[in-house]
């Protein structure tokens, strides 16, 4: 049941997250608006509401019409040229930032508000002028909801202006670096509160004799349901460990993780076992610290290089790094999942923090070791990086891991005055 739940909670994960979501929700509930308004235009509510502003309600049906029409037309060409500029803007985006990054880009909840709501204008326009053919020609026309009709299309222009400012805010350089910064840092916190949770000095097992289970599926492995897991093993009286990190691509027959004892045979079927684990298609999650850190890595390569030229935005990207490996060095390469008894269950492999920043480092330093201002910056991240490790007293094999991360980082030279 537990597995269940997670599988559902995320599916609807999946559901809200999607760029149609907003737009269906609100266009179904404009269209119910103007069903409501349509038919219950008669009532005494609207009749009080006709008497009480007559002067902002249009008594001419053709007049009534014609501004309908208008409205539907003219909220149609807002909708149409707000997609067309969206194009446009992540198509400069893609050139000169990284692909990877549309998602976040895309998936701006009040981007989605305001197409939901142009959206919704339409419809609830289109109802409104569908009621015309029902009633007779010399009918007054629905003032009520026509009044409302009007005052869809004053707001829909006032989105308009904040769409446009705010798509154009979401595509600088500066502002796509710091959100990704953020939800990198959102991450990494997560994972530091569990490992503050669990039990210190817990340590990878070893799993030489250990039962290793391939995988059954392909595709990126973005996580497991640690309590479901922990009460399978706890069942099975053996403990379970994933030796693989969060974001790797995994095929069929590829080591998925080891259990300590041999699994019964059909185990696959037993609580909806497969249920406790997510592969996803696309590796674009926030599950993980090290999605956020390439990203902002491939910003910073991508504004060395000899196209664009831009080493001060790579300097804020690799700034932006260093804070966030000056937290990331504090982790523990294993997480771990207790039973209801406290007996460690399951338990997960990270990446060493070293090992992973060390990827980072000598693929800044291979476009830009040429570039004072990216040198300079790397020397900040590395005396940063060791002041952490003196606090915290690491010993010597870290520290000379640490040392040779960076020996490949030019020391600057001092020049002598020239001599009169």
């Amino acid at each position: 049941m537990e597995a269940l739940k997670v599988w559902l909670h995320r599916r609807y994960e999946t559901v809200v997250s999607s760029i149609a979501f907003w737009p269906t929700v609100l266009g179904t509930l404009f269209f119910l608006l103007a069903v409501v308004m349509r038919t219950f235009t008669t009532k005494a509510f609207f009749i009080a509401v006709d008497e009480t502003i007559p002067y902002l309600l249009v008594r001419d049906r053709n007049v009534a019409l014609s501004l309908l029409t208008t409205l539907i037309g003219g909220l149609i060409s807002l909708m149409v040229f707000s997609f067309s500029m969206v194009m446009v803007l992540l198509s400069n985006a893609t050139a000169n930032l990284s692909p990877r990054l549309l998602p976040s880009l895309i998936g701006s909840r009040r981007h989605q508000m305001v197409l939901g709501f142009y959206l919704g204008s339409i419809l609830y326009c289109i109802i409104i002028a569908m009621g015309f053919g029902l009633n007779a020609k010399d009918s007054a026309p629905p003032s009520t909801s026509l009044a409302l009709a009007v005052i869809f299309g004053i707001v829909c222009l006032a989105l308009f202006i904040y769409f446009i400012h705010g798509v154009s805010m979401s595509i600088q350089v500066g502002v796509v670096l710091r959100g990704a910064h953020r939800r990198t840092l959102v991450s990494l916190d997560r994972l530091l509160k569990r490992q503050a949770e669990q039990k210190p000095g817990q340590h990878l097992p070893d799993v030489g004799a250990w039962t290793c289970v391939p995988a059954w599926e392909a595709g990126f492995f973005r996580g497991i349901n640690e309590a479901g897991l922990a009460a399978f093993a706890k069942t099975h009286h053996t403990r379970f460990a994933f030796m693989i990190s969060l974001g790797t691509y995994v095929v069929e027959g590829d080591p998925l993780f080891y259990s300590e004892l041999p699994l019964a045979k059909g185990f696959m079927d037993i609580d909806h076992f497969p249920r406790n684990f997510y592969f996803e298609e696309i590796s674009d999650t926030d599950d993980f610290y090290g999605y956020g850190v390439e990203n902002i890595l491939e910003v910073a390569l991508k504004a060395l290089s000899p196209g664009i030229n831009d080493p001060g935005t790579a300097v804020i990207a690799i700034d932006y790094l260093r804070q966030i490996f000056h937290r990331a060095v504090r982790l523990v390469p294993v997480i771990t999942k207790a039973d209801e008894d406290g007996v460690p269950r399951v338990f997960q492999a990270l990446e060493d923090p070293l090992e992973f920043l060390d990827r980072q480092i000598v693929a800044i330093q291979a476009y830009g070791k040429e570039d004072p201002m990216t040198q300079t910056a790397l020397r900040r991240m590395r005396d940063s990086l060791l002041r952490e490790a003196a606090q915290r007293a690491w010993p010597i094999h870290r520290l000379e891991a640490l040392g040779l991360i960076f020996a490949s980082v030019q020391t600057p030279q001092h020049r002598k005055p020239p001599q009169p």
